[in-house]
């Protein structure tokens, strides 16, 4: 087990190298740095919440076994209705009550960059409580690749509640949409990677494609800020 306190100082050292990567993406028009620690914050605790749901989801049989389980059809039914559904709604619900409605949410990338705050807290905290038990390349793995798959899957629901917030017409259910699609997305990342070969390196395939549609989608989003200085 290694030391508490050089986990936690390479688990922030990790996590806020990632939310500097972010935070530089929004070139324009920068989010306030208290109100992006705060999210940070609200990630890092939404954690006890998920844990609470993880107990519930026990007692209706419905324990973390079941990702390891013979049946290929009940890791992902897992890895999907618990993992996914717990976790991107425990890290979306404290941004949207934070940023939802605040008026630093002021241009598209916003939403994604709100997200991935939230996103990157949730990650760190749960590194701290699961990393007490790795160690070595198991371990450091998982510092630097999980903000980021986190950061990722939640962006989804992010770029939803900005088309949410600033697309044209509004249309009902795209918040609610974008929240399943990051369910469904998370949900089959684990599945891939708690599986046999090749499910791992598919499980890297999907990292990928999902970062490679990120940056397409900050591009869009910082084409259409309003803070963009004209041409």
């Amino acid at each position: 087990m290694p030391n508490l306190l050089s986990l936690a100082t390479s688990i922030l050292a990790a996590g806020f190298a990632w939310a500097t990567y972010f935070y530089f993406k929004d070139v324009y028009e920068p989010e306030p740095r208290r109100l992006l620690l705060t999210v940070f914050g609200a990630g890092m605790a939404a954690v006890g919440p998920a844990y609470l749901l993880y107990r519930l989801a026990e007692r209706f049989g419905l324990g973390v076994e079941l990702a390891l389980d013979d049946d290929a059809a009940v890791r992902l039914a897992f890895c999907v209705l618990v993992v996914g559904t717990i976790e991107e709604l425990c890290k979306f619900l404290p941004v949207l009550v934070l940023i939802g409605h605040h008026s630093d949410f002021d241009e598209p990338l916003d939403g994604i960059v709100y997200a991935a705050f939230g996103a990157l807290g949730f990650a760190s905290m749960e590194n701290f409580v699961i990393g007490r038990w790795l160690e070595g390349p198991e371990l450091w793995g998982r510092l630097l690749a999980s903000p980021l798959t986190h950061a990722l899957f939640a962006a989804v629901w992010g770029w939803s509640l900005s088309l949410d917030r600033f697309a044209r017409p509004r249309r009902p259910g795209r918040v609610a949409l974008g929240l399943l699609l990051a369910i469904l997305v998370h949900g089959l990342y684990d599945f891939l990677v708690l599986s046999p070969w090749p499910g791992r390196l598919f499980g890297a395939g999907l990292v990928l494609l999902l970062w490679i549609v990120f940056f397409r989608v900050v591009s869009h989003a910082l084409k259409t800020s309003p803070h963009r200085p004209p041409a």
